[in-house]
């Protein structure tokens, strides 16, 4: 892969409320580190269902959250939930042994989060990793992805 580029996406259905569909998608991409090393990061689409049975592109999701992955995905609104981010993707890394295959040849395990949770502003284009996880947890090898969980909502 060249750096920048980012020849395979994965897509998510989310169903926001009131019923409006939305597909998501999230694009990996290989990016250059300090001393030439490389790094993986990633970004995302959001395509919304018109009226007119079109997809649209929009950076503006309104106040609402979406959490995609690979067990689930979901949007929740913002409102009185002042712990998330209104307008971001919430997301698990859920390629986790196409990633490892892909660059473990030609990345150092410390130099690339191939267990990476984060949040993706949609209106920023950034990501953020959720560091409340610990190191210890983007080291783990053998484990599930990360799960969302909803009580109650």
């Amino acid at each position: 892969m060249e750096e920048g580029s980012s020849r395979r996406h994965l897509k998510y259905l989310v169903a926001a409320p009131g019923g409006r569909l939305m597909v998501v998608l999230k694009y990996g991409r290989v990016t250059k580190k300090r001393y030439g090393r490389e790094g993986w990061t990633c970004s995302f689409k959001v395509h919304v269902l018109g009226d007119d049975g079109q997809w649209n592109e929009t950076r503006d999701i309104g106040d609402v959250v979406l959490f995609v992955g690979v067990n689930n995905s979901m949007c929740v609104p913002t409102r009185g939930r002042p712990e998330i981010e209104a307008g971001c993707v919430y997301f698990t890394d859920d390629r986790l042994s196409g990633v490892r295959k892909e660059f473990s040849s030609r990345v150092d395990d410390d130099d690339v989060d191939v267990r990476a949770v984060g949040v993706y502003s949609l209106k920023d284009d950034t990501v953020k990793k959720m560091e409340a996880l610990g190191q210890e947890y983007n080291r783990c090898r053998f484990s599930s992805p990360p799960v969302w969980i909803t009580p109650s909502i």
